[in-house]
């Protein structure tokens, strides 16, 4: 069991001020495997597409943050971070490129599928600043491709107000509600399935994968 809090800020050179990009109080309770998100928070989200930013609650299971670790049958690593300019990110495996994607400017949660990748080894993210120099992270990772759990589910649920214009605004939650929903489950030792419902002003959505090995 435990509890964090976080607060991001970023200094604007141009107009020498302070922006407020991310505040957030979170829990975790090991015995029934729950976080509890308060604040600046991420919406949960499929392999491969990105997460909605917002004010509100978020409630999921703890390893829903790392989900290659229990049930997805397509390895994935999550990233998060900000970024002050729309910028690239590369990805690398063993210091080989194996994909490059765009980034929007503000806060990002990126959950990125890693198709052709199994055993030990790191994974590399690197992004731009404003000057163009760059930004890496090395993420250390093991995968095996019968490390899906049969029964084994995680979730992610998010409510709250969509964030607006996030490097320009310290409180402008003016983009409407969005409710999201996020499960992962285990159907066997080989086959997994993803499931995602959305529900904001413009309407609804249900999304969903099968993965099979």
């Amino acid at each position: 069991n435990g509890s964090t809090f976080e607060n991001k800020l970023t200094y604007k050179e141009k107009d020498k001020d302070l922006i407020r990009n991310k505040t957030t109080y979170s829990t975790i309770d090991d015995e029934n495997q729950t976080k509890v998100s308060y604040g600046d928070v991420s919406s949960g989200n499929l392999l491969g597409q990105n997460s909605v930013n917002l004010m509100g609650l978020r409630v999921s299971s703890p390893y829903y943050h790392n989900r290659n670790s229990l049930t997805s049958l397509v390895p994935s690593v999550n990233v998060n971070g900000f970024s002050v300019n729309p910028t690239q990110m590369d990805i690398l495996f063993n210091n080989v490129l194996h994909d490059r994607v765009q980034i929007g400017s503000g806060l990002y949660d990126l959950n990125i599928p890693l198709n052709q990748f199994n055993g030990d080894g790191t994974i590399t993210t690197v992004t731009y600043d404003a000057s163009g120099n760059p930004i890496r992270v090395d993420l250390p990772t093991f995968r095996n491709s019968q490390i899906v759990k049969k029964g084994a589910l995680e979730y992610d649920v998010s409510i709250g107000s969509v964030r607006k214009n996030e490097y320009q605004d310290n409180f402008n939650y003016s983009g409407g509600y969005i409710f999201s929903a996020t499960s992962l489950y285990g159907l066997t030792d080989r086959i997994s399935t993803e499931t995602m419902l959305q529900i904001s002003k413009e309407g609804s959505s249900l999304l969903g994968n099968i993965n099979a090995y």
